[in-house]
């Protein structure tokens, strides 16, 4: 298992953003091509904004991403808040004292919408199976989400979608059993695949 630091954040430039999602991609895609002999299935897992990138990641580079796993996807445009400080921070005056952590995703989230919007018309080039994941409470990421990945990931030789009751927009730290069970799920349907033989949904 690979956790990325994406651009910006931790050991891959603080402060340093990479709003270009297309970008955030490529810069991942040596991961991918590292593993590209390996003789298991390639999942990739994207959380909050790096669900849009997942997306990117095998619409650019098909033969390198064999599953996907979305856990709570801003990846229509328009369908996530923005918050009223968002366009101030940008402001001279105020950036200076803004941790740089912040600074990254404040900088990504002013150019989240343009940037999938150039995604639109790339949607139909994911033929992997994907499974989304939302908490139904969701007040961050719209749950209208749901709706765009039925609509959009028509070419998915499956798409298993999971709505959490009771849960916000954190799933990924109130709900891991569940994000694990997704995984090893699709990490099963895939080794299925590859084999020519039925797949199945549990794990044991």
């Amino acid at each position: 298992m690979y956790a990325v630091d994406r651009p910006g954040y931790g050991y891959s430039g603080l402060a340093d953003a990479m709003p270009v999602i297309s970008d955030q991609a490529a810069a991942i895609r040596p991961i991918l091509d590292s593993l590209h002999k390996a003789n298991h299935p390639i999942i990739v897992v994207g959380v909050s904004y790096g669900s849009p990138i997942a997306c990117r990641l095998a619409m650019d580079y098909p033969d390198l991403v064999d599953g996907i796993v979305l856990v709570a996807p801003p990846i229509g445009p328009g369908m996530e808040k923005i918050f009223w400080f968002t366009y101030p921070v940008e402001s001279p005056t105020i950036h200076w004292f803004v941790p740089r952590m912040l600074k990254t995703a404040n900088r990504e989230k002013i150019h989240h919408r343009e940037e999938l919007t150039k995604m639109l018309p790339l949607w139909d080039r994911i033929h992997v199976p994907v499974v989304y994941l939302q908490g139904e409470e969701d007040g961050l990421v719209d749950t209208t989400n749901e709706s765009f990945a039925r609509e959009h990931l028509r070419n998915a030789p499956s798409l298993d979608i999971r709505m959490i009751p009771g849960r916000g927009h954190l799933i990924a730290f109130a709900e891991k059993d569940k994000i694990e069970k997704a995984i090893l799920d699709l990490v099963d349907k895939t080794e299925a695949q590859r084999r020519g033989s039925p797949s199945f949904a549990g794990h044991p």
